[in-house]
């Protein structure tokens, strides 16, 4: 899936970092992996989209943006000030979502070419789009962490490219996963731990 991307499977795992800052609506819901495709910007980054059903009837729906676009040179990383390589957020999320819920690797899974109903801002409501599906994820029970952001409301510039606006709205991000059952971050589940902490 990954085979034309710089992918750098060597940079650090994902870390358990206790929260601060009081983000508001922040929560964790039990929830099964509805739909999860693979999604290509214009600007050639791809991300995984993910629809997500809790157990209470609520559904998630967000994107890891997994691998940077053409300028950025289609990595999973970036460089920080220090000359150091550091996994992007969203690969780190899709792979800790990966392997909690199905013990394997993000790059081992298989996407298959399946038409999804996918929204359309032109049409503005959901049209059968074919997709790369993540077809294995299907069902996978997981337990989701989420926080509240305020982000930019966009609008279509004179080139047909999605621009911020100063309108900002709520939304919700899926900041960290657990491993359903077990409550355990994937930084637990690799020191063998049994239960999360």
């Amino acid at each position: 899936m990954f085979e034309n991307l710089d992918i750098d499977t060597t940079l650090d795992d994902e870390k358990d970092v206790l929260g601060g800052g009081g983000m508001p609506d922040a929560g964790a819901y039990e929830a099964a992996v509805d739909l999860a495709y693979i999604e290509t910007a214009q600007s050639g980054a791809t991300g995984l989209v993910l629809k997500l059903n809790t157990a209470d009837g609520k559904t998630i729906n967000n994107t890891l943006w997994m691998v940077s676009g053409k300028q950025k040179g289609n990595k999973n990383y970036y460089i920080d000030r220090s000359g150091n390589r550091v996994s992007l957020p969203g690969w780190v999320a899709a792979e800790s979502l990966v392997s909690l819920a199905l013990g394997k690797d993000l790059k081992s899974l298989s996407p298959e070419t399946r038409e999804v109903p996918v929204y359309n801002f032109d049409a503005k409501k959901e049209v059968p789009t074919q997709k790369q599906v993540l077809t294995e994820l299907a069902g996978a029970k997981i337990v989701v962490g989420v926080i509240e952001e305020k982000v930019n409301k966009q609008v279509k510039n004179a080139d047909g490219v999605y621009v911020d606006t100063a309108e900002t709205r709520e939304q919700l991000v899926i900041d960290k996963f657990f491993e359903s059952g077990t409550g355990r971050t994937t930084v637990e589940k690799k020191a063998g731990l049994e239960k999360g902490q």
